[in-house]
């Protein structure tokens, strides 16, 4: 049998009586009373044929997550005093995610830009303590993805915390707004901010003292008002930012 994780990835649900560690808080959540850890050899499965290539995109981002963030518990002693806890943790092995029958397996990209009224970011996730698998199900690939963040969530790095169950919902969205960075920057933004299930990205493009986007009818703008040549943003730049963005959930 291949060893546990080194790094003892367990939940980091505080619940009630602690602080909670989910961002948003789900609109139903309830919890057990034992720590569970995850396997070395973790496996996410996916139950969608033909998936969409940004849930895929989307499932290697958790899956690279789990296996590599060393976020740690928040409280003195970084749960030292867990390490009992863990010695006995029940072992998840895999997550099986999968949308509920009937369900298209439209885009995450075409889910995020339909209106308000027609999105739906529910999902339901179950994280028994006494089966290897943990389940996702949604009826969305979008609330599959905001599954997958929850799911990232749930786990840190050395300790374990009480948790048995978890089933959740979230269908409130949230906003941000940011000044322009560098392209990079900008696009790092576009990727951590689905972390925390934000869904709307305000961007000023010429908040700061420059102007950098390139408008093909008034070329000077940015040949004279950028910072340099090198720090603009294309036409090119900016449909693949927003294709990206609503890949990561932004509409």
């Amino acid at each position: 049998m291949a060893p546990i994780l080194p790094f003892a990835l367990a939940f980091c649900f505080l619940f009630a009586q602690h602080a909670l560690a989910l961002w948003p808080i789900p609109s139903s959540l309830s919890s057990g009373t034992s720590a569970i850890k995850l396997f070395v050899d973790f496996a996410i499965h996916l139950d969608i044929p033909h998936p969409p290539a940004d849930l895929l995109s989307a499932i290697s981002r958790t899956r690279t997550l789990l296996h590599s963030d060393t976020f740690e518990r928040l409280v003195l002693g970084r749960a030292s005093a867990d390490a009992q806890a863990i010695k006995s943790a029940h072992v998840v092995t895999s997550l099986t995610v999968g949308l509920h029958p009937g369900s298209a397996a439209r885009s995450i990209a075409e889910e995020t830009t339909r209106s308000l009224g027609d999105k739906d970011e529910s999902y339901e996730l179950s994280v028994p303590d006494d089966a290897s698998s943990a389940t996702l199900v949604a009826n969305t690939t979008l609330g599959l993805l905001r599954g997958l963040t929850t799911f990232e969530q749930l786990w840190y790095d050395s300790a374990a915390i009480p948790c048995r169950t978890l089933f959740a919902r979230w269908t409130r969205c949230r906003g941000s707004r940011s000044v322009t960075p560098p392209r990079l920057t900008c696009v790092w933004l576009v990727l951590t901010s689905p972390r925390v299930k934000l869904s709307v990205l305000y961007w000023h493009i010429i908040d700061s003292q420059s102007f950098p986007l390139e408008v093909g009818a008034f070329p000077e703008l940015s040949a004279k008002g950028a910072y340099s040549a090198e720090e603009v943003y294309t036409r090119e730049d900016i449909q693949q930012i927003v294709q990206y963005a609503n890949e990561a959930s932004f509409h």
